[in-house]
């Protein structure tokens, strides 16, 4: 199937399916979008084609349509992920602080931004940083040190192998984040044979990771710390007075039926502490 690099982009994101409730929905439910130069002419051409089946909508600024999208993700508990994207320059960059709150909090979202000419002969473009030791560097490797997964499109070809990557990255608990890819305005437009099976429908699940030993432990032992202090708030006021306040390591080292006192004396009033630690350090000679 020969198409253009924005067109097997825009159909690869609407042949992603995931099941939410025992109902099939669109893994990419729509794209948030402010186009200029560098994603009009071919990204936003190819998504006006498809926008029955993937809606967009205009942000009015970059950095709140990105924020948009990853609070998306977060209310659909990261079961599905919206599409933001910017032209290049300081439209890309605004998402920059966006794409660092979905790091920080593990939440996908898919991040389109358009790049200079791969064949520089257009050089400069308009807001293009011009950076005269290394021509490659552009204003889109900002996103490199907030990003899961970041690429650049430099052939038409290499979709067949960033976007499933970026999906499962996207999908993976481990690995859950921003995923960033830079689309430069020449390779938009140059098209390729793709094969029809990266357009086939695919069932998109996110798997589910059980907790391990040390978590399960660490929930029992914030169990155990709140219904001993859920106990010491119903218990009446004479005996709350009345009751010691004491340490881990103290009662880690002595029975637990019995707190003794700093004068030698033992005392049966009630007691409350923290969790105890996993070692206790032996004292030093």
């Amino acid at each position: 199937m020969k198409l253009t690099t924005a067109q097997a982009i825009v159909k690869y994101l609407i042949a992603q399916r995931t099941i939410i409730d025992g109902t099939e929905v669109p893994l990419f439910p729509g794209v948030f979008a402010i186009f200029g130069h560098g994603n009009v002419t071919c990204l936003g051409h190819a998504l006006e084609e498809e926008r029955d089946a993937l809606p967009v909508w205009r942000g009015q600024n970059e950095q709140g349509m990105a924020l948009a999208a990853v609070g998306y993700a977060k209310a659909m508990r990261r079961r599905q992920i919206m599409v933001a994207s910017s032209s290049i320059g300081p439209g890309a960059t605004n998402m920059i602080t966006a794409a660092g709150v979905a790091m920080a909090n593990r939440l996908p979202v898919l991040i389109f931004a358009g790049e200079t000419f791969q064949n520089r002969i257009p050089d400069p473009v308009l807001q293009q940083v011009e950076h005269f030791g290394d021509p490659t560097i552009t204003v889109n490797d900002g996103f490199k040190s907030v990003t899961r997964y970041w690429d650049r499109i430099t052939r038409p070809e290499q979709v067949v192998h960033s976007l499933p990557h970026a999906v499962a990255t996207m999908l993976d608990p481990a690995t859950c984040g921003p995923a960033f890819i830079a689309l430069p305005q020449d390779v938009q437009a140059e098209s390729y044979d793709y094969p029809e099976s990266f357009f086939e429908t695919q069932i998109r699940e996110a798997p589910s990771v059980a907790p391990d030993e040390h978590t399960m432990n660490r929930r029992h032992r914030r169990h155990r710390l709140y219904c001993q202090r859920r106990a010491f708030t119903e218990m009446p006021v004479q005996r709350r007075r009345a009751m010691v306040q004491a340490g881990s390591s103290e009662l880690a080292t002595q029975p637990h039926d019995r707190v003794f006192h700093p004068t030698g004396r033992s005392t049966r009033r009630p007691s409350a502490c923290r969790a105890p630690p996993r070692r206790i350090s032996r004292p030093r000679c």
